[in-house]
């Protein structure tokens, strides 16, 4: 869906929108048309560039046009239109979604400073009892993208952290394909979740009546979503760097916009000096030296984006060894231990919506580096009565052992989620606060850091800290990794900060 022009969103559920909605993937159309209408797996495409009615043209000429409902809010200029939020909407074609597999949703939004929340940018699906019934949805007020095949127990998020900000424009971007939903602020990537399984298509069984822009759901050829470098053109970022390719990869490469600059985490054993990653720009930009050009990355190295309206910037990108996560998949809340020569660690299952996982599972190790996974210990449904899910933060302790007072601040959703500590004369207190020794890094893509647990390496001073973190690059609170830091005293007894588990090569 396509957007383009301008949306401002005031108080009472949206604001305004003004430019372009864009909509790929393959629909039931108003009209009937064949599948060889649909170009390039363009849907529909709304600029919103009129001055008055109550039609909001498909510019791609499928003929899906909108019906705007309630009060005329188009701007008089040809630059978009103005949402109340209730009142004032766009009626979307039904069945819009209809047979899509893969889709993407792009607008130009600005939210007034004084819209008030819960409110829907867009929403596509079915009301029941004035409830949603399935349906997919944006919005800013906590930054994200559900899909559900029902109520709102059944959502699947692709969420960001904190709010989208307002009374400025921004572009906002969902694309979905296979099991990954990609959430994008102008043209950048912001979070994504591999764990979606609900397709758009599959949202009523391909029925959809309350499909909306500007207006909550509460009260068809070349299915697709939009590549990273498109997303880049529809935001007018000419000079960004939208993806980064290499064999070598552990996980996507962190894109840090804002800064110009991009962290590649690679896998051990790398050879840094002949390194040649393939970069993803707008459409019409170059880069130099030029993309998959080998070089000497044992120290960071820049390069320069020229946009296709001759605009210049330069780049620094930095290659970093990742030694993390310490175990395989999702897992969180690692509480570790050791029983006579073996370290045991045991986590949290994650990778769940709404974090309800089973089962627990149990994993050894001599190193702290190489774990054996046991697998399941301890499954709830089966195995005990009194509960069936949302197995968390499991802990091992001795009888009559006490424990090094330490907690984790925030919520484990939030990006700020981290670990402080005090110190006390006896096990009881009073405790003086010290500080926060484990955060999050932005320029690693380092987010969500604290559940954790400490040990100690026998007859040594060493001691290490396990910990869980946002899943890098997904960006959320349920699908977390488990890593392990080594955790340093100071001269005075005091914890220093730890360093990031992200290593220079």
């Amino acid at each position: 869906m396509r957007s383009q022009g301008r949306r401002r969103f005031w108080p009472g559920a949206l604001a305004a929108v003004a430019a372009a909605s864009l909509l790929w993937g393959l629909v039931g159309p108003a009209v009937p048309a064949q599948a060889a209408e649909i170009t390039d797996g363009l849907a529909l495409w709304y600029r919103l560039d009129a001055t008055s009615g109550t039609v909001a043209v498909d510019s791609w000429g499928n003929g899906r046009n909108g019906t705007v409902n309630g009060t005329d809010g188009w701007s008089g200029t040809g630059e978009g239109l103005t949402f109340d939020g209730a009142g004032t909407y766009i009626k979307v074609p039904d069945d819009i979604m209809s047979g899509m597999n893969s889709i993407t949703v792009s607008m130009d939004v600005q939210i007034d400073a004084a819209q008030t929340t819960p409110y829907f940018i867009y929403g596509f699906g079915n009301t029941s009892n004035g409830s949603g019934n399935g349906y997919l949805f944006t919005t800013g007020n906590s930054f994200r993208t559900a899909i559900a095949s029902g109520a709102p127990s059944t959502e699947q998020n692709t969420q960001a952290s904190g709010a989208l900000q307002r009374s400025v424009w921004k572009h906002v971007t969902y694309t979905q394909t296979g099991n990954t939903g990609v959430l994008y602020r102008d043209g950048v990537e912001v979070t994504r979740n591999t764990s979606v399984t609900i397709t758009p298509g599959s949202i009523g069984s391909g029925s959809t009546t309350a499909n909306y822009i500007g207006k909550s759901v509460f009260t068809g050829d070349n299915n697709r979503a939009l590549a990273p470098g498109e997303v880049l053109d529809l935001s007018g970022n000419t000079t960004g760097i939208a993806k980064v390719a290499n064999p070598a990869l552990k996980t996507d490469a962190v894109i840090d916009d804002a800064n110009s600059r991009i962290t590649l985490p690679l896998a051990e054993g790398t050879d840094l000096t002949v390194l040649a990653p393939q970069f993803t720009l707008a459409n019409g930009s170059s880069i130099s030296p030029a993309s998959g050009a080998p070089r000497d990355f044992t120290k960071p190295v820049t390069y320069e984006v020229t946009g296709s309206d001759g605009a210049r910037r330069t780049w620094t990108v930095a290659a970093l060894i990742m030694r993390s996560p310490v175990l395989p998949g999702f897992t969180a809340d690692p509480d570790t231990i050791r029983f006579g020569d073996t370290y045991y660690m045991y986590p949290t299952t994650d990778g769940f919506p709404g974090w309800s996982g089973t089962r627990f599972k149990a994993y050894s190790s001599k190193d702290l580096v190489h774990w054996s996974d046991h697998g399941a210990i301890l499954d709830l449904g089966p195995d005990i009565s009194w509960a069936d899910s949302r197995a968390w933060a499991p802990t091992i302790e001795e009888k009559n052992g006490k424990y090094y007072f330490m907690w984790s601040e925030n919520d484990t959703r939030d990006e700020n989620y981290r670990v402080a500590y005090a110190t006390g004369s006896s096990p009881t207190g009073p405790w003086t606060k010290q500080g926060v020794i484990l955060e999050k890094d932005l320029s690693l893509g380092i987010k969500g850091t604290g559940h954790h647990s400490v040990v100690q390496v026998p007859n040594t001073d060493d001691w290490y800290i396990a910990y869980h973190r946002f899943a890098i690059p997904s960006d959320d609170g349920t699908h977390r990794e488990t890593t392990i830091d080594k955790l340093e005293f100071a001269s005075d007894g005091l914890i220093k900060k730890v360093v990031s588990e992200l290593l220079d090569a």
